[in-house]
């Protein structure tokens, strides 16, 4: 059990380049690194389309 918000209950899949996945496997926990870094983009993203509004 995690202590999130909103539980994972959806699976994407996306293609990446092998350096990518290279420096991922060089990450402790890949899975979370990536979740955190779109959570991050998506965040960002919402700014900037608060500010063009």
């Amino acid at each position: 059990m995690t202590n999130r918000e909103e539980p994972l209950t959806e699976q994407w899949t996306m293609r990446i380049t092998k350096t990518m996945k290279n420096r991922l496997s060089q990450v402790d926990e890949p899975r979370e690194f990536c979740r955190q870094a779109i959570q991050k983009a998506l965040d960002e993203l919402e700014q900037i389309n608060k500010q063009d509004s």
